[in-house]
């Protein structure tokens, strides 16, 4: 079996030893764990200052940017792993892979030009709360307690999908810590708001 770890300065870590020995992976790939992306930004700046085309800023503005994202998804909050499938929470959405951390997937927040929300997306970008729930009927869902970074459209809330990370929906009056299913579709849900309890599909109702 596989053991999968969670860090926010140290990106996620796995050992397949029962935890003799660990390796890191990086959500979203990359050769080495970035932190930051202040250098690239400075070379932005040293281009504008020199008078530089346009194609040459825009070139290192689109690397900056790039950096940008690896920081963020390296920055990870929570784990759910079962088989080759493993869920990664991080600050810039949730990283999914179905080849065991081979290649990945990324699910985060997206608006279109106004700044709206668009549908079928996660309501924030920072997972901190992955859970993997089966069903009755056998099916599987994927949980996510999402809060919210900086940008607009943004809001916490409770994520699930049920077409692994194709689409996903939102409810409960904010993100969740921890999320527990004891069956019959009934989840607990962990929040700064207290203890919330929903039951086959009926709104969240607080419970402590």
């Amino acid at each position: 079996d596989t053991v999968w770890a969670a860090f926010f300065s140290g990106s996620a870590v796995r050992s397949t030893d029962f935890g003799q020995t660990w390796e890191r992976v990086l959500p979203g790939g990359g050769e080495q764990i970035v932190y930051n992306n202040g250098a690239f930004l400075a070379r932005v700046d040293s281009l504008v200052e020199a008078d530089a085309t346009a194609d040459a800023v825009a070139r290192a503005r689109a690397e900056a940017d790039s950096v940008r994202a690896l920081a963020f998804l390296h920055r990870t909050f929570s784990v759910a792993a079962y088989g080759d499938t493993v869920w990664i929470g991080t600050s810039y959405g949730v990283a999914s892979s179905f080849d065991f951390g081979r290649t990945w997937s990324i699910h985060k927040s997206r608006v279109n030009d106004f700044g709206e929300p668009l549908p079928d997306n996660l309501s924030g970008d920072w997972g901190l709360a992955i859970e993997r729930e089966i069903r009755p009927d056998g099916g599987s869902v994927v949980w996510v307690g999402a809060n919210v970074t900086e940008g607009p459209g943004q809001q916490p809330a409770i994520n699930r999908t049920v077409d692994d990370g194709l689409t996903w929906t939102f409810t409960g009056p904010t993100f969740a810590w921890d999320l527990v299913f004891t069956g019959s579709d009934t989840v607990w849900a962990g929040t700064d708001d207290g203890l919330l309890l929903r039951m086959s599909e009926q709104s969240w109702d607080k419970v402590l």
